[in-house]
Order: structure tokens, then C-alpha cells, then sequence
């Protein structure tokens, strides 16, 4: 019997990894791959031709066992079901507010993602507050690594002094012959940013005015004529506890529209508070 010849390229190497979670009908790998239909089908075809996916007819493909085999030896390491290790991280978490925090949170931010050119307003900010070693930031840092980001990349501790104007956020540049323009962090175009102990940033008004953007509830927001696109969603850990934060006249506009989770009574040990 003649060996078949495998030619898997990215693209084949995409579509089997969108079957690891399970069978797809052809519309929905059309919508999650973003791939022209005849081009997609004739993939499919090719890669049922070397026994990597599975299909009958008017049923949805699915990824077979030797396909299972071969994206695992392309990658390097075993595959696991993104909801089974979701589940599996989720139930490391020492209670079930810091659970919840973690569920709704990941909620947002794939909603965000994904419905943000169809609701332009309303989006809500995460603020986890509560005392220190509480694992506010652990439970941000988690969201982070499970939507694919680099915790170190999107977390930023707001102490005057350690993180400059801008830097994340909106700062403003002097150009050549005097003018000035603005500029945004990238962090605005990732799915999430963290901002550690944001409390702290209160008391610097250049700091605060280029933090607090991360915090508006719509889709863009125009800065000094210009246009910045927010499709953030910002994950953010304080130390004062919930009252005092809905009492600041800078922090209550945002967080009176915002998702509020306060991790003293988990601290103190009488159980779980949300609001």
C-alpha cells in the first residue's frame, strides 16, 4: 500500500485545532476560521482524505483520533479540551466569590470581544477590592493567560511615580515645530488590561485623567479631536474597600455602571460578598 504524503500547512493546523473542542457543523467553522467556503471545503476534504477529520453526510465534522495524534506532535505537547482546563483552573480558586469574579469576568471579556461593534456603550469595568493577599491580582493574572495574553504585558501598577502618564493609558506627545499629539497605549486594543491598586492613582491628576479612560463604559471615546477605540476590557484591583470606592467622587461615576466584588469579608472569614 502506497504512504499517503501529509502536506498540513498553519491554516490545516487552524482548522484541526477548532475541532479540539468538538464537532463543528460547516457554517460554524466557516464563521469561527473567517475562511472563503469553497476554500474551507476543500480543506476538509483533504484532511478527511489523510484520516485527520471525520464526516458524514449533513452531519458536522469532527476531529478524528489521528488527527487528534498529529496536531499534538505539530504542537509539541498534549491537547487538552479548553473547557476542561477552564474548569480545572476555575476550581483551584480558594472560594466562590473568587470563582464568580473569575467566571463573570471571563464573561465580559469575550462578550466585549466579540458584540463591541454592536453595543458602542455599557460596557462594564471588573473592580475587585478588598484588602492585600486577598488574590485579587492572581484572579486578573488567570483571566489574562486564559484569553492568550501575557499577564507581565497587560498588568500595571499604578503608583505614582512607578508608572508615567500614559504609559498605560492616553499620554501626550510634543511633535517638531511645537504641537502636540495624542497617543494611546496599546493596551486599548487588547482584550484585557489590569490595573493594580488603581486607588493609589487617585491623588495624581495626570495619572488618573490617562487611567481612568480604561474605565469608560463606551466603545470610543475622543481625546483632544482624536479618536481612541476601546476594546479593553479593564480588570482592576484596589485596596480600599467597597464603600469608601463608591463614595470617591473620581471612581463612583465608573463603578456605579461597573461589576464590584469586594474580597473583606472573604478575608475576615465570615463569607462572600458581591455587589
Amino acid at each position: 500500500m502506497k504512504a499517503v504524503k501529509y502536506r498540513i500547512d498553519a491554516t490545516d493546523l487552524r482548522i484541526l485545532g477548532t475541532l479540539v473542542e468538538g464537532p463543528r457543523k460547516f457554517g460554524h467553522l466557516v464563521q469561527a476560521l473567517g475562511m472563503n467556503r469553497w476554500t474551507l471545503l476543500q480543506r476538509l476534504g483533504k484532511l478527511q482524505k489523510y484520516g485527520f477529520v471525520q464526516h458524514r453526510s449533513h452531519g458536522p465534522y469532527a476531529l478524528s483520533p489521528e488527527g487528534r495524534e498529529e496536531l499534538e506532535r505539530r504542537l509539541g505537547y498534549p491537547l487538552e479540551s479548553p473547557n476542561r482546563l477552564i474548569a480545572s483552573l476555575v476550581e483551584v480558586l480558594p472560594s466562590d466569590l473568587h470563582r464568580a469574579i473569575f467566571r463573570l469576568g471571563l464573561d465580559i471579556v469575550v462578550a466585549k470581544h466579540h458584540l463591541l461593534g454592536v453595543y458602542r456603550e455599557g460596557w462594564p469595568a471588573i473592580l475587585v477590592c478588598g484588602p492585600t493577599k486577598s488574590l485579587k491580582t492572581s484572579v486578573g493574572r488567570l483571566l489574562a493567560w486564559t484569553v492568550g495574553l501575557d499577564p507581565l504585558e497587560v498588568e500595571h501598577l499604578c503608583y505614582p511615580g512607578r508608572v508615567t502618564p500614559g504609559n498605560p493609558g492616553i499620554r501626550r506627545l510634543q511633535r517638531e515645530g511645537g504641537a502636540w499629539e495624542v497617543r494611546a497605549s496599546p493596551d486599548f486594543g487588547r482584550p484585557l488590561v489590569i490595573l493594580d491598586e488603581l486607588d493609589k492613582a487617585v491623588g495624581d491628576s495626570s495619572l488618573r485623567r490617562s487611567l481612568f479612560a480604561f474605565l469608560d463604559d463606551r466603545a470610543a471615546i475622543v481625546v483632544e479631536g482624536q479618536r481612541i477605540e476601546i476594546r479593553c476590557t479593564a480588570y482592576v484591583t484596589a485596596n480600599w474597600g467597597r464603600e469608601k470606592l463608591l463614595s470617591d467622587r473620581f471612581f463612583s461615576p465608573y463603578l456605579r455602571r461597573g461589576f464590584v466584588a469586594d474580597t473583606t469579608p472573604i478575608a475576615s472569614g465570615w463569607g462572600p460578598g458581591v455587589a
